[in-house]
């Protein structure tokens, strides 16, 4: 779902309201879901739509991140804490072992 990159919530929502899949891959490669890719971004209302939809919370795409990971590397302080209260694993790891935490801290220093 392409509206996800651009955080076009109405879009979206007429996209979900008329069947679209709330899981489904936009870039097989990447695995990526419309969740991972609005999280990373920054935008929230996607987000919230998206949870609210049954997006899985913590699909993971080709390089092990979930959307928190996507949204704590980004800053995204409001994503972090929506997808922190939908059940987000807090200690979910990518594939080089970084958590979430350690993925904003990173960008801190």
């Amino acid at each position: 779902m392409e509206a996800a990159s651009g955080g076009y919530a109405e879009v979206g929502r007429v996209l979900l309201d008329k069947g679209a899949d709330v899981n489904a891959p936009p870039v097989p490669s990447s695995r990526d879901t419309a969740l991972t890719i609005a999280a990373d971004k920054g935008h929230y209302k996607f987000c919230e739509l998206l949870i609210h939809r049954g997006a899985h919370i913590d699909v993971r795409n080709k390089k092990g991140n979930t959307p928190l990971w996507l949204a704590s590397n980004g800053g995204h302080f409001d994503v972090v804490q929506l997808l922190v209260q939908a059940g987000a694993d807090v200690d979910a790891a990518d594939n080089r072992k970084i958590t979430p935490l350690m993925s904003a801290f990173r960008k801190v220093i």
